[in-house]
């Protein structure tokens, strides 16, 4: 099964005392293993359980935010304009998947659905 991510935005916004985020999260079976990802910030879970690939999820999803908020500003936007963001004169960066090209492949019981996220510091 393809799960087509055409047309929904993502984005990141970055105050001085929080980080926001609003992201595509796919689940589904992946074989016999449960699989959770996040394809846009390159994070993903897989268990036995999808309980299992929850907390394999939450568990990257921390230390991808734990790596993030140990940058320098300089290495943040480097790190968001490599995942494919832009940004925008008020330090948020954004990414819409738009073409043809950006599907997920082998997915079945698939669910697409947005996450917001937003870690104060």
């Amino acid at each position: 099964m393809s799960v087509p991510l055409q047309n929904i935005e993502e984005t990141i916004r970055i105050t001085e005392t929080k980080i926001q985020l609003h992201f595509v999260v796919v689940e589904g079976r992946e074989g016999a293993f449960f699989c959770i990802v996040a394809p846009t910030l390159m994070i993903s879970g897989y268990g036995d359980t999808h309980e299992e690939a929850t907390e394999s999820f939450q568990h990257n999803f921390a230390v991808f935010i734990d790596d993030v908020a140990a940058l320098t500003d300089q290495e943040r936007e480097a790190c968001f304009t490599n995942l494919g963001f832009k940004k925008d004169t008020l330090l948020n960066f954004s990414k819409a998947y738009r073409d043809e090209t950006e599907v997920l492949q082998d997915f079945t019981s698939t669910t697409v659905k947005t996450a917001e996220v937003e870690i104060i510091s």
